[in-house]
């Protein structure tokens, strides 16, 4: 899997994940899917923590951890619907 170019293009300290987002959507390949777009953060996040730095694994994690929390909030809301 390739790293997106988000994490080469952005300090680890300012990586968030409506930065991601907002990043790929310049892409000509953002698909506007938050299952797909998710999948792909996920893949770039899983190489950093297997690959970055002491600081970018530990910034890879925590936004591991957001993404899950942001994905268990958006599954319950679509259930209330």
């Amino acid at each position: 899997m390739e790293l997106s170019d988000y994490f080469r293009d952005t300090e680890p300290e300012e990586w968030n994940l409506i930065g991601f987002y907002k990043h790929r959507q310049r892409e000509p390949d953002f698909t506007r899917v938050f299952q797909k777009e998710a999948f792909k953060l996920r893949k770039s996040l899983d190489y950093l923590l297997e690959n970055g730095t002491t600081i970018a694994k530990a910034r890879a994690d925590r936004l591991i951890k957001s993404l899950k929390a942001s994905v268990k909030h958006s599954f319950c809301r679509a259930l209330k619907r």
